[in-house]
């Protein structure tokens, strides 16, 4: 892993920001789909990925909670701020604000070679 990505990583995780119980907050961690924070939207559960850069944001989304480990919804967490990924489905990938930084999310039941197109852009062909 390279400085660059490295520090990519650490800001992403960072930025999400949320300590979520019971979850991990290592950044190894974060890169192979492990719990750390998850949001729940529109019946799919989202986990971050790491990019080399982040697209900008399409229009905002209302509905969203922040979920624990096992999926379900966390009731003192606050709300995630979420918006449209541009070129991606709902379904599949949004982008979430957290302390002024966006970060990807996508379903977590995806394969990373099922990602949209957009996501896989911004990850830079580094799919994990």
């Amino acid at each position: 892993m390279t400085a660059v990505r490295a520090g990519v990583l650490a800001l992403t995780v960072a930025a999400a920001g949320v300590a979520v119980a019971g979850c991990s907050s290592d950044p190894a961690e974060a890169n192979d789909g492990d719990c750390t924070v998850r949001v729940l939207y529109a019946d799919h559960v989202f986990r971050a990925v790491r990019t080399d850069h982040t697209p900008k944001p399409g229009r905002s989304l209302t509905g969203a909670e922040f979920a624990g480990c096992d999926d379900k919804p966390l009731a003192d967490y606050g709300t995630p701020t979420l918006f449209e990924l541009p070129h991606a489905d709902t379904d599949q990938a949004v982008l979430m604000r957290e302390h002024g930084q966006l970060v990807v999310y996508v379903d977590k039941a995806l394969d990373p070679s099922d990602w949209p197109s957009a996501v896989k852009t911004a990850a830079g062909g580094d799919l994990d």
